[in-house]
């Protein structure tokens, strides 16, 4: 008897969290700076224009520009072209 047996290679799909994680890490440093001081220290945008020396202005361009980068680093993970070399 001859059994033909077929692997199955399945990719884990990273977390949320990992993919985080990853997409964190390719901000620059001072947005990763700005968004760790707004959502894990929960300091208000004005706050964190004191602490850095900076306008608010600045501050809340920063802020924007930070989560458009985070944002556009999660979408390109999710997109299909990064998952389609997987075998």
């Amino acid at each position: 008897m001859n059994f033909h047996v077929t692997q199955v290679v399945t990719a884990k799909r990273p977390t949320a969290r990992e993919r985080l994680h990853v997409a964190l890490d390719r901000l620059a440093q001072d947005q990763k700076a700005i968004l760790h001081i707004l959502f894990w220290d929960e300091q208000e945008p004005e706050e964190i224009a004191r602490l850095l020396g900076r306008s608010p202005e600045a501050v809340s361009r920063l802020i924007k520009n930070s989560l458009a980068a985070l944002r556009a680093s999660l979408e390109h993970d999710e997109s299909p072209s990064t998952f389609a070399n997987v075998a």
